[in-house]
């Protein structure tokens, strides 16, 4: 009995001892390696708010920062990039790689690798309804992306082989809508979605 009493106590004690760090501020998350250069192209954004392309390079920092976190961290951390993107394509509507790079982010978003013929060899094809609709919008995105890409630049476009990635989330985002039109807002489902497939 008395053993136990004092193991709480220990427990309790280091649980005070912890919380009082962070509240303290004592404790924190240490810093990412690139939170420098991230630091830094903000200073270089407020100094020069007008150039498009510091836009594109912190996006690409923030982006290499977020693909480090795992699928749960790794949206809420693209909310950044994708507005870095916006704020390039703002000040420069024409701007090629800002949107083929924002349209590779809402693919990656979009979960395209669960789609992948290796993913469903491995059986890794069933997904939940509410992940349908989310997919089904990061692709919508992506395919906009493109398609104004081809646009401004169609013989970049065709090289990129943006015409041919267009195609292809076209049929994803036809087989995720039959998808969701298959369990109208049954949200527990987890749905094949190779049923929904018409790939010939």
């Amino acid at each position: 009995m008395v053993n136990r009493m004092v193991t709480l106590s220990a427990a309790t004690a280091l649980f005070f001892f912890v919380f009082s760090l962070k509240t303290s501020g004592e404790c924190r998350e240490p810093k990412h390696y690139l939170d420098p250069e991230i630091e830094q192209m903000s200073k270089r954004i407020e100094a020069d708010p007008h150039d498009p392309a510091l836009y594109v390079e912190r996006a690409r920092l923030r982006n290499m920062r977020c693909s480090e976190l795992d699928w749960f961290g790794f949206p809420a951390c693209s909310k950044d990039v994708i507005s870095d993107y916006g704020e390039a394509i703002a000040l420069r509507p024409d701007y090629y790689e800002a949107y083929v790079s924002r349209a590779d982010l809402y693919l990656v978003l979009g979960n395209y690798f669960l789609f992948s013929d290796d993913s469903v060899k491995r059986g890794q094809h069933r997904i939940l309804y509410g992940e349908c609709i989310t997919f089904k919008g990061h692709f919508l995105n992506a395919v906009a992306d493109y398609k104004k890409a081809l646009e401004i630049s169609p013989d970049r476009g065709k090289a990129d082989g943006l015409a041919e990635k267009v195609a292809k989330l076209e049929r994803l985002i036809r087989i995720l809508g039959r998808a969701v039109d298959a369990y109208p807002e049954d949200w527990s489902s987890s749905i094949d979605w190779t049923v929904f497939d018409d790939k010939p």
